[in-house]
């Protein structure tokens, strides 16, 4: 569902009701606990901003004191009887058993998909802080940046499937199901990853023409992205560049439709916690995909534009 329309292109979309009420009380147990452990002189650590409910009252109970633990104790009782309750979720099919010789954080969202249901958004994040992250430098950025990548990839005139899309299926079904909730008519050929990502000014020019769905997944606090309202670098000459106006986007817990491939944008470094954020985007040379690629995707839950996933969608078979 549509929330706000910034601009022609730039779109803030609502979480579903179930991804909201989650991510709230998480949020205000959060803030609950930063609060208290700072008036105990402790600190919290800053992956705590991906944790879920039962992680951070088991957190609040290794760094409280007795007092402090009391107070955080009372607040979420009282909490959890005023948050509306939501229904479980149904869940993908699973692609197969879990099993020790998986990955982590496959492991973990092949079990997911086994039980069947739950919440989306506490399996998503849960899963994703399990993925092997890696640190990749772009021509934007300072220093290289921890992330994870899986779906197509695009290289000018090379396009194929990256080494993790195979390996983290279920992991895939899980965050793909995810994204769809979101905006069930985007298309996407690839999810990215970021975690504590500080970008300068670019745009996305090797990405196709579609708008790129934008997802904080993590309670950290600024680490904001800014996006020009205007396509392109204006110049009014050499060495003359005309300022940009742009909006600045609180990402933490929300959800974006913008358009990365045309529009300069930026983003700056959190300062409260882990800044955790999931990018899905269709790439440039999606076209040249092989038939077998495609097939592929659309058994882990992207969607590709049109024709190209047209032509493939009879030939894909979902394991149930």
């Amino acid at each position: 569902m549509i929330a706000e329309a910034l601009d022609d292109l730039c779109r803030e979309l609502l979480l579903p009701h179930h991804c909201y009420y989650d991510s709230l009380e998480e949020l205000l147990l959060y803030n609950t606990l930063q609060c208290l452990a700072a008036n105990a002189g402790v600190r919290v650590p800053p992956s705590l901003s991906m944790a879920s409910v039962n992680e951070l009252v088991h957190m609040a109970g290794r760094v409280l004191p007795v007092a402090h633990m009391q107070q955080f104790n009372e607040y979420a009782r009282e909490l959890a009887k005023r948050m509306p309750s939501t229904a479980p979720i149904n869940f993908p099919p699973m692609i197969g058993l879990a099993h020790d010789d998986m990955p982590e954080a496959e492991h973990a969202a092949a079990l997911y998909l086994q039980h069947g249901t739950g919440s989306i958004w506490t399996a998503v994040r849960h899963v994703i802080t399990l993925l092997p992250f890696k640190a990749v430098k772009r021509q934007h950025q300072d220093q290289p940046q921890s992330q994870f990548s899986a779906g197509a990839y695009g290289h000018r005139s090379f396009c194929g499937l990256c080494q993790n899309t195979n390996l983290f299926g279920s992991a895939l079904r899980l965050i793909n199901m995810f994204i769809c909730s979101l905006r069930p008519e985007l298309h996407w050929t690839t999810i990215v990853i970021t975690v504590d990502n500080v970008a300068g000014l670019h745009t996305d020019k090797q990405n196709a023409p579609f708008c790129s769905l934008v997802v904080g997944l993590s309670h950290h606090s600024r680490g904001r992205l800014w996006i020009s309202k205007r396509p392109g670098f204006s110049c009014l000459g050499p060495g003359r560049h005309q300022p940009m106006e742009g909006y600045w986007l609180d990402v933490a817990a929300r959800a974006f439709l913008l358009p990365t491939y045309s529009h300069p944008h930026l983003t700056e470094p959190a300062e409260e916690g882990n800044r955790f954020v999931l990018i899905a985007y269709v790439i440039g040379q999606y076209e040249s995909l092989r038939r077998q690629h495609v097939e592929e995707l659309l058994s882990y839950g992207f969607s590709l534009p049109g024709r190209i996933a047209n032509t493939a969608a009879e030939a894909v078979e979902i394991v149930d």
